[in-house]
């Protein structure tokens, strides 16, 4: 068996050295973890596939735990599904389902919301992890409300809200987040 490991996707124009990245690889790296935090190609050559492509030479096993922000989060549904040994857990941070009114970042996301989104087996998707988690802000300044509630209701989870979070980036004050964490070692 091996260790914990931790994988970290970004979101569009982000960075693994963005946001609560590199808090939470510190945290994680003091308590024995490994973690992965890919440089996913974004803005130039972001595509599902390509980001699939690179997960795919990731460590994934029964121990690892995939943690997305936005469009990392977005993508995560996409990765369980191609997957064929369930995973110990699942949190997606501010995901969206379809275009977020951004013309730049609709563009840019095409890809991951597309009609390959759309014909995702959710009702599968609970079963590729042993837990599955959701958080979003209730004042996301990017994301509309109804995306990432939808998400959750798709893959019947029940949603944790964190009041004034914003997108649960470093603009919405989040260079660090506790409650995910926790979650992690919960």
């Amino acid at each position: 068996m091996s260790n914990k490991n931790v994988i970290i996707f970004h979101g569009t124009k982000g960075s693994p050295q963005g946001n609560w990245f590199p808090w939470l690889s510190a945290e994680l790296l003091a308590k024995d973890y490994d973690v992965f935090m890919p440089h996913l190609p974004t803005p130039q050559n972001q595509d599902l596939e390509t980001w699939l492509k690179i997960s795919k030479r990731l460590p994934i096993d029964e121990n690892t735990i995939l943690i997305g922000h936005s469009c990392g989060a977005t993508f995560i549904p996409h990765l369980l599904a191609s997957l064929s040994t369930p995973i110990d857990k699942a949190i997606l941070v501010s995901p969206f389902t379809g275009n977020i009114g951004i013309d730049e970042y609709d563009q840019l996301n095409a890809s991951f919301v597309d009609e390959r989104f759309e014909n995702l087996d959710f009702s599968s998707l609970p079963s590729k992890t042993k837990e599955l988690i959701l958080f979003y802000g209730d004042n996301d300044p990017y994301v509309p409300i109804d995306q990432p509630l939808q998400l959750a209701k798709q893959l019947n989870v029940n949603p944790i809200c964190i009041k004034n979070g914003g997108h649960l980036n470093s603009e919405g004050g989040y260079d660090n987040f506790p409650e995910l964490l926790e979650k992690i070692h919960g």
